[in-house]
């Protein structure tokens, strides 16, 4: 398990979502005629459920 931590609710839930979608690929270049490009794309994952998913509060406490 991977513990992520985010400083409001919001945003674990933008990421959450955001990952859901798939796998983000980008493909970035430029040459002397058509100058630069980029090309992002989302390659779906089937395994990735948002029922399988929650975004849980916790407090973390630092030792003095």
């Amino acid at each position: 398990m991977q513990i992520r931590s985010y400083t409001t609710k919001k945003a674990a839930q933008n990421l959450l979502s955001s990952w859901l979608q798939g796998k983000f690929t980008a493909s970035r270049g430029g040459d002397q005629w058509d100058g630069y490009y980029e090309d992002i794309s989302v390659t779906p994952t089937p395994h990735r459920r948002r029922e399988d998913m929650e975004v849980v509060a916790i407090t973390i406490t630092l030792p003095d």
